[in-house]
């Protein structure tokens, strides 16, 4: 298995600590204190060998790649905020012999012994060899950055007869890669009352909430639930706008069941719940909603030009439903119907912000994928962001990052960070 260029974690390290007990978002505004990212590694090489095939736009190399993540990392810790990456969370939590027996027990389903011919054929020793014993020894002699890797990977070694040296040979190693794990804000949604499981609406992805979800477990951190098979859910579709309001888009990966579940939970935590219908494009280009709009400041926006106005080719409609607290808790789903069917950017307005259309071509340039970390504080993967800004009154601070190696992937710098945010009702009442 062939390791990825990680430093060793010493024992001594500090464990994480987290800025809150529980990881919540009320707002996109609120100040970001907790980001997780993935740095992509021998996975992402693997993936970049079929880009089409793997959810990419076009190949991308691990050498660029590593330059853009550590970047972003140090522009985001300039800013005060912590960031874990997947890697460094499953190998701060492996140090002990419990853990390290964690640790394997979690990568034993992603790696697979296969025996290609009549497994009748084979004795009682041939057959121990592909056995769930002989997987285990072999998980064990191996170090924490490999059984990181075979997670990443998910190989299947392909055995068959042989006629002398060993009774099995090597025929094969067949590798799945979690290619887009990379992007981390898809495999959960964080929201006011805390962590919700996604289901993600892509075979190649299947497995990457429970990587996330491990890492969960491992830093002691609970989730509010998980959503069921038929109700598809990914983070770049969901949008706290305040304590009040969440936007979710529905269409190309989250569904409207999903919608209707987190509903009938009420595990937003908002009064109000805003279903952005993507009825009329349905692109990969602009799979979610953070691809095509993405808040600036509390009364500012950025719309896709041709998602604005009730004519536009490729619009999006809106339900508003609002929380019925006259309906008992448990008795069902206490949402209701209040707006339909009302344009996007009007609905926008209406909640007072000023929406300010970008051109396609800065769209398909990751132009609206920016991150607002709070405090009048955005990081964007796009020169020309700052300038549009500014020309309608944006006084913020933007940074801008390289990312082109990332954005080769289908993503930028919104889909490569789960967001943990301070509250901005924890501030009002600490003061």
């Amino acid at each position: 298995m062939m390791s990825a260029t990680t430093e060793p974690h010493s024992p001594d390290s500090p464990r994480v600590e987290f800025p809150m007990k529980e990881l919540l978002q009320e707002s996109e505004l609120d100040e970001a204190k907790f980001i997780i990212m993935h740095e992509p590694t021998i996975e992402s090489f693997i993936a970049s060998l079929h880009p089409l095939g793997s959810l990419y736009e076009k190949a991308t190399s691990r050498e660029t790649i590593r330059k853009s993540f550590d970047h972003t990392v140090r522009v985001l810790k300039q800013n005060n905020i912590q960031v874990r990456t997947v890697r460094q969370i499953l190998m701060e939590h492996a140090q002990t012999e419990m853990g390290r027996k964690s640790l394997e027990e979690f990568t034993f389903q992603f790696f697979e012994y296969i025996y290609d011919g009549n497994r009748d054929e084979l004795s009682a020793d041939e057959k121990q060899l592909i056995s769930d014993e002989y997987k285990r020894q072999t998980l064990s002699a191996l170090t924490i950055n490999d059984l990181i890797d075979i997670i990443l990977t998910r190989p299947k070694v392909i055995l068959k007869k042989s006629p002398l040296n060993t009774p099995l040979s090597l025929s094969m190693v067949q590798q799945n890669p979690l290619g887009n794990l990379v992007f981390c804000r898809d495999q959960q949604i964080v929201t006011a009352k805390g962590v919700v499981e996604a289901n993600l609406n892509s075979s190649q992805r299947m497995d990457e909430t429970k990587v996330m979800r491990y890492c969960f477990e491992q830093m002691g951190l609970k989730i509010l639930g998980e959503m069921p098979s038929h109700c598809k859910l990914e983070g770049g579709d969901f949008f706290p706008i305040s304590k009040d309001l969440c936007l979710l888009s529905t269409g190309l990966r989250s569904n409207d069941e999903a919608a209707h579940y987190l509903m009938e939970k009420e595990w937003t935590g908002t009064r109000r719940f805003a279903i952005v219908k993507d009825l009329y494009d349905r692109n990969q280009q602009r799979m979610h909603l953070d691809t095509i709009f993405n808040i600036a400041s509390k009364d500012m926006c950025v719309l896709l030009e041709e998602c604005y106005g009730p004519e536009a080719k490729w619009r999006r409609m809106v339900d508003e439903y609002v929380l019925d607290t006259s309906k008992p808790e448990g008795s069902g789903n206490r949402y209701v119907l209040h707006r339909r069917d009302v344009e996007f950017s009007e609905y926008l307005k209406k909640e007072h912000f000023r929406v300010i259309k970008v051109h396609v071509q800065h769209q398909e340039e990751y132009l609206i994928n920016f991150l607002n970390i709070g405090k009048d504080r955005i990081i964007s993967v796009h020169q020309d962001l700052e300038l549009i800004l500014r020309e309608h009154g944006y006084t913020g601070e933007v940074v801008t990052i390289p990312f082109e190696a990332i954005k080769a992937m289908y993503g930028a710098i919104r889909c490569c960070t789960f967001v943990s945010r301070r509250p901005s009702s924890e501030l009002v009442h600490a003061t």
